[in-house]
């Protein structure tokens, strides 16, 4: 009679997803957290686009991360934003958006506005998704410091006087064309 040997492979099926995962470069994105050391008065007080409209105050740290808060948006579409600001002084206010997902707001084309706003106002602004974004969760960074500071605003600014929100854009593909009915 023969022998015969019969050998088992046991997979670890959460790890091998893991590590396929990790290694087609697929990992959650982790973005600095700005820290204003104080702001005048209430910094940001209301952002709205698309779904979303979110009333805030001073938040610890002058930063509020509502990313979980999520307004949609098709590719070239032109969306309109409002900031409602309550500051003492001008503020020098930006809107970032993370187009390739890389944890970074310092790409090109990630600065979708600037601006020096006056203080206890409402900016009206808006910004067009790009046609190639690609689709799905893009985070939105709001935010600005004293007009009297020298330089650009930061979207990981860590000086005096600035507030910042972070929010979600999610992208959605461009509708196909209907066929006109002769009803």
């Amino acid at each position: 009679m023969k022998k015969i040997t019969i050998n088992y492979i046991v997979l670890n099926m959460c790890a091998f997803a893991f590590f396929l995962l990790f290694s087609n470069g697929i990992s959650a994105q982790t973005y600095c957290i700005p820290s204003p050391a104080n702001m005048y008065d209430q910094g940001i007080t209301n952002v709205s686009f698309s779904t979303v409209n979110n009333t805030t105050g001073n938040e610890a740290g002058n930063y509020g991360d509502y990313s979980t808060q999520i307004g949609s948006g098709v590719q070239g579409e032109t969306i309109g934003i409002n900031i409602t600001l309550d500051t003492r002084f001008q503020c020098k206010m930006s809107i970032w958006i993370d187009w390739d997902n890389n944890g970074s707001f310092d790409d090109l084309g990630e600065k979708v506005y600037d601006v020096i706003a006056n203080p206890v106002t409402i900016i009206n602004t808006t910004f067009t998704i790009p046609i190639g974004a690609s689709l799905g969760n893009h985070r939105i960074r709001i935010g600005g410091k004293y007009a009297g500071y020298a330089g650009p605003t930061d979207s990981c600014y860590t000086g005096n006087y600035g507030a910042y929100e972070d929010y979600t854009l999610n992208v959605l593909p461009i509708p196909p064309c209907t066929t006109p009915s002769s009803d």
